[in-house]
């Protein structure tokens, strides 16, 4: 029997879903790799869907499951259903949705339910996993992604490069 304090303290601890494109998987794999040597509860298709799996339902309770949704956004994001079902999933669920966008894609070309959120720059998935893991241990700082910005003025709360 679980107590409220075990509730809250699951509820706490970071476990983080990442939806990405093929074309990202190599990256995915990486910086799924490098958060989780911090200690941090990772889940990726790739890596988690058992040999056998119903792979919808594998990956909607991994979906439920966690309370962080990382998004390797694409340039063609408008041409990947999955990704959006899973971005609208877990925004129509609550979950903190943290967008990694390329260097070169420009706010305005994001969807308006990204464009008024934070985001990071993706780089090196050494350096974005660096700048996520740094912004989960910081208090409250996943707020900034959560946040609904109007008029979609935004800017990343981190540059990779900095």
């Amino acid at each position: 029997m679980h107590s409220r304090v075990d509730e809250q303290q699951q509820k706490a601890e970071p476990r983080v879903f990442i939806s990405y494109s093929h074309e990202d998987e190599n990256w995915a794999k990486d910086f799924a790799r490098l958060v989780e040597e911090h200690g941090i509860s990772v889940w990726l298709d790739i890596e988690d869907v058992p040999h056998g799996a119903v792979i919808a339902e594998t990956v909607e309770r991994a979906l439920r499951g966690s309370n962080i949704l990382v998004v390797l956004v694409p340039e063609d994001l408008a041409k990947q259903p999955n990704l959006l079902f899973e971005l609208g999933a877990a925004i129509g669920m609550g979950k903190t949705v943290v967008p990694i966008v390329p260097r070169d894609l420009g706010p305005s070309v994001l969807p308006g339910f990204l464009r008024g959120r934070g985001y990071l720059i993706k780089d090196i998935p050494a350096t974005t996993a660096q700048l996520f893991i740094s912004e989960l241990q910081r208090s409250d700082s996943l707020e900034r992604f959560s946040r609904h910005r109007e008029g979609g003025d935004n800017h990343p709360p981190k540059d990779a490069n900095r």
